[in-house]
């Protein structure tokens, strides 16, 4: 008989399909999530209190020689995470307004930068630079490819990790990552956890958040992307951040 399951916060379909023995389409293409799909739209993007049904398992048989070894593989698993990572560099004009201003008679230790407030800053992908993914107390490290991602093997079920970027340097950065899945990009938590995960945060992913407590963190987003800083969650500010963020 399928049975119900309450979304926690971080759950999503391959999850909680994972942790009940099925690939995450089985259940999200079931017909007693119909109506659940028709209101999330990706099995991916949960909130809390939303309601799965998880059918019953059905036996499936196989045939092969039984005096050899036979390997099954549970499909979709593991899941693959891709994380794009991109970094603030100035253009060559600003490269150059940055450069020490000293006078060549002053001690070098003296020099100081142009103000950094000053400069207009654009994103670009961190190439080739290293990284460590630490999740569940397994370890990944390496470099990003040409277009700044990280591709990692999970778990359906992992929850938490963290990205450190250029590790053991002057320029290293942590960031926290959540694993289990994005609350929609129309609820006030689902868009915290896209500005978190973009470096805009930290800014509180907790359910009950309001407009008032984003305001901040959405405004330096609007003007860093070319929108007028209002603070304010219009059609047009979800739209890029979920187009930038890509989910």
């Amino acid at each position: 008989m399928p049975t119900k399951h309450k979304v926690k916060a971080g759950d999503c379909i391959a999850s909680i399909a994972f942790e009940n023995g099925f690939f995450w389409r089985t259940v999200w293409e079931d017909s007693g999530n119909a109506a659940l799909k028709r209101t999330r739209k990706s099995p991916f993007q949960l909130l809390p209190d939303d309601v799965v049904e998880v059918p019953d398992l059905r036996r499936k048989e196989e045939s092969r020689a039984s005096d050899q070894r036979h390997r099954f593989k549970l499909k979709g698993v593991p899941a693959v995470l891709i994380i794009a990572i991109r970094h603030h560099a100035p253009d060559e004009d600003e490269q150059e307004a940055a450069q020490p201003e000293q006078d060549p008679q002053e001690d070098p230790q003296n020099a100081t930068l142009s103000d950094p407030d000053e400069q207009h800053l654009e994103e670009e992908p961190a190439a080739n630079v290293d990284y460590r993914v630490d999740i569940e107390g397994r370890t990944f490290s390496g470099k990003t490819d040409g277009e700044g991602k990280v591709r990692i093997t999970i778990m359906p079920n992992d929850r938490d990790g963290v990205l450190t970027i250029e590790p053991g340097t002057r320029r290293e950065r942590t960031m926290p990552l959540l694993l289990g899945g994005l609350d929609p990009i129309d609820s006030n938590t689902g868009v915290a956890q896209r500005l978190n995960n973009l470096g805009l945060g930290p800014v509180s992913t907790e359910s009950g958040v309001t407009e008032e407590d984003l305001a901040s963190a959405v405004s330096a987003f609007q003007s860093a992307n070319g929108l007028s800083p209002t603070g304010r969650l219009d059609a047009t500010t979800r739209d890029q951040l979920k187009e930038l963020h890509g989910s």
